[in-house]
């Protein structure tokens, strides 16, 4: 175990002088990119859902020292939302926040353009992806150990399965959500809450625990050591199927047991596996990497850039599909 040590902090202190020696080197750029006028930032996220939402807000230049509270939406956008090259009706919900009410299908194509007085106009396209189900969802208990605890973790591990598309490079998301009942007269959640609590509109998304599942890529214990993380955004897990491609799979994903530990009844769990286009995969990636690459939270690293695939302004138009299931009854 010493010798380990040793390595990893002579690992370590290479890191730094090789930092250092090619810092001046690597880390040239032009500044005046970041003095540019605002410009338009839009996120959308098309599926097979009725209602499709459009934020449209700007950017703010780096010379002008402003807070976000005062980032402004933008309120007269003229948005031509497309499907299938047929125009839709788009209508302003609130500020900066506007909605297309129709439905979307599997394979058609999303044609999305914006313009505004004093910010030029953006333009992007997508396709809705098709829904792949999942066939079959299992559940059970297992025990894994834990190096920070140094015992035995019990985690709920669900067992998804499903059958990927052998002609096509498909992107997926998968996420676990879990509900549930306080006893009656039963254990304190966060210090209070002390009667048994209908939580059943509550749904919360659980971290999921990658050990078990090599389609979402776990760190190895080295890559802990450097001050990795395996976090993602919105505990929105993505992979993609260049290990699976047209085999049927089963994931086995590790969500933690504590709802248990405060003593909750009438447990609840769900899975949703996402399809997802390869912008939206993509961009899910680029904000894992920033935020889980700790040589570059401590200046030893540079931070990649946040994917976008919006012509002439940032954000992103992703489009999806979603199979939600609960368990198999045993």
């Amino acid at each position: 175990m010493k010798s380990t040590s040793n390595y990893i902090v002579y690992v370590v202190a290479v890191v730094v002088v090789l930092a250092f020696t090619f810092n001046s080197c690597k880390d040239q750029f032009d500044i005046n990119v970041l003095r540019e006028s605002p410009k338009m930032v839009v996120y959308c996220f098309p599926s097979t859902a009725d209602t499709t939402f459009i934020n449209v807000s700007r950017s703010i230049p780096v010379q002008q020292k402003k807070i976000a509270d005062e980032v402004k939406a933008i309120n007269n956008a003229r948005i031509s939302y497309r499907i299938n090259r047929q125009e839709q009706v788009v209508r302003q919900k609130r500020s900066g926040q506007y909605y297309v009410t129709s439905l979307q299908r599997p394979g058609d194509q999303i044609d999305l353009a914006i313009s505004a007085d004093g910010i030029g106009s953006v333009y992007a396209s997508t396709t809705i992806p098709k829904e792949v189900p999942i066939a079959q969802l299992k559940m059970q208990e297992v025990r894994r150990y834990d190096y920070e605890s140094g015992r035995a973790q019990k985690y709920i591990q669900m067992q998804p399965t499903f059958t990927d598309d052998a002609a096509s490079a498909d992107y997926y998301a998968v996420s676990v959500s879990a509900k549930g009942y306080f006893r009656k007269n039963g254990g304190l959640y966060q210090g209070y809450l002390p009667t048994e609590i209908a939580l059943d509109s509550a749904w919360f998304r659980m971290e999921i625990n990658p050990k078990d599942e090599p389609l979402l890529k776990p760190l190895s214990d080295l890559d802990s050591n450097f001050g990795f993380e395996s976090g993602s955004y919105n505990r929105f897990y993505i992979f993609d199927d260049k290990q699976i491609n047209g085999q049927t799979y089963t994931m086995h994903l590790n969500v933690s047991d504590w709802f248990n530990d405060y003593q909750l009844k009438n447990i609840k769990y769900f899975t949703e596996l996402y399809c997802i286009t390869r912008d939206y995969y993509l961009f899910i990636k680029s904000l894992n990497d920033a935020a889980n690459n700790g040589l570059a939270r401590v200046g030893l690293a540079q931070i990649s850039p946040i994917y976008s695939n919006i012509v002439g302004g940032i954000g992103l138009l992703g489009a999806y599909t979603v199979n939600r299931k609960e368990p198999d009854k045993r």
